[in-house]
């Protein structure tokens, strides 16, 4: 193998010359954000809590998120229908 082919594989395995975009959000890229919401009736959801903000230089948001939803859960729904049915049942 030739000193430049080698050279250049290992510039790719340590990612010099790399262009992560932005440097702005630079540091920001490959972190992992948890968020959550809390899903509505309509089938929408509401965010809680801080989620991460766009970069102000390119207006992308850096990070990748995982949003965890929360569903609503009534009292009169179908789970406490079945509790009050099963012994009788």
């Amino acid at each position: 193998m030739r000193m430049n082919g080698r050279l250049r594989r290992l510039e790719r395995a340590a990612g010099v010359g790399r262009d992560d975009g932005c440097p702005m959000c630079r540091d920001r890229r490959g972190h992992i954000v948890f968020t959550t919401s809390q899903r509505m009736s309509d089938g929408s959801t509401i965010p809680e809590g801080d989620w991460p903000l766009p970069c102000e230089q390119c207006g992308e948001i850096a990070e990748q998120i995982i949003e965890i939803v929360k569903p609503i859960v009534d009292a009169e729904g179908k789970a406490a229908d079945r509790r009050r049915r099963a012994p009788d049942e």
